[in-house]
């Protein structure tokens, strides 16, 4: 058995997981929660490993899966200022799960890893050096799914496939441009809230707009949480707004305009990714819910391909449009598994 631990703020939330990656047990608890729910999972007996999601992993870990030792906390530490609510939470759990049960296999597994080799032009904004060595830079988000959906296309697609779009739909939405496995582009910066709108967040902003906002009076805290879980497509209705309801709203005219802002953002992100591979052989969309992965891929393919078929030189081949649903914490716990066949890291 396999247990994971999950920050969602102000929560971790864990699950076992059983032979054959199945599902099992679940719950949440808060920072200090974690010796019990570890006691529990080894009083149950066949405790093989721990698994811990870091979110958000800086220049600190770069790499998807690492085996945890105490000598990783300092490193691990250094990581909170990137993403502090989420992966103090994750910190906490790795510091229980070391002191509780430390004669097992405990793992790392990172959400900003699969894309720190990012080419330069990519990953950099065109601020000052010194900020840039301060690790001020774009970090890409939820990299698992990335892999996880270039894994799929290269089991499960047609011929040759080299350069893929990856989009992964959850909470937020965000894309990934993938060649021959690596990462060329994302939508994500150094933070998750840049790139496409969420349920909650911004999106995209000019970066004076929280300047003026500061000069206007509000705090810093008060603008966080402004654009971060009170922006998005609950913000522009005034009411909370899921992307199922967004996509599948049919009777609310508020609900449909909202809807195309999010198709707009989704569509121009998708060309300037499909810009930076140069060119297309697969749309790859993954989440846990496979009917909206489905409806999504739908309408990328009906944008795309048009566009392909007018390309001068000669056809590169049909699109590719696929739609993947899984669950994380399968996928969190296959990557498990294989790094310990491997010998407890993985790097792609």
């Amino acid at each position: 058995m396999i247990l994971l631990f999950t920050p969602h703020p102000p929560v971790l939330r864990w699950q076992r997981v059983g032979p054959g990656c199945r599902l099992g047990e679940r719950g949440e608890c808060d920072a200090a929660g974690c010796e019990p729910v570890l006691h529990r999972a080894a009083g149950a007996g066949a405790l093989e490993a721990v698994g811990y999601l870091l979110l958000h992993g800086g220049e600190a870990v770069a790499e998807e899966v690492r085996r945890l030792g105490p000598e990783d906390l300092p490193g691990l530490a250094a990581t909170v200022p990137y993403l502090p609510e989420a992966n103090d939470l994750t910190l906490a759990a790795v510091r229980a799960g070391l002191a509780v049960v430390p004669a097992i296999d405990h793992f790392l597994l990172c959400d900003t890893a699969f894309f720190s080799a990012l080419p330069a032009e990519a990953s950099q904004y065109a601020i000052p050096i010194r900020l840039r060595r301060r690790g001020l830079r774009r970090f890409g988000a939820c990299g698992v799914w990335h892999r996880w959906a270039w894994e799929q296309v290269r089991h499960r697609g047609r011929g040759e496939i080299s350069r893929v779009l990856s989009v992964y739909l959850g909470n937020g939405t965000n894309l990934a441009a993938i060649r021959d496995g690596g990462p060329v582009e994302t939508t994500v910066g150094f933070t998750g809230l840049e790139g496409i709108p969420s349920a909650t967040g911004c999106g995209d902003l000019d970066p004076m707009i929280p300047l003026h906002l500061r000069a206007s009076g509000m705090t810093f805290a008060e603008i966080s949480r402004l654009l971060g879980r009170g922006s998005g497509f609950g913000g522009l209705l005034g009411k909370p707004c899921s992307l199922r309801r967004l996509l599948t709203e049919e009777t609310d005219p508020a609900v449909h305009e909202v809807r195309e802002l999010y198709l707009y953002s989704l569509c121009k992100h998708a060309g300037s990714l499909i810009a930076a591979l140069g060119g297309i052989d697969a749309v790859a969309v993954v989440g846990e819910e496979g009917d909206l992965c489905e409806r999504v891929a739908g309408l990328l393919a009906g944008w795309i391909s048009p566009v392909r078929r007018a390309e001068p030189g000669p056809a590169s081949g049909e699109l590719q449009s696929l739609a993947f649903s899984g669950k994380r914490n399968q996928i969190l716990a296959e990557q498990i598994r294989r790094a310990q066949s491997r010998g407890g890291h993985h790097d792609g």
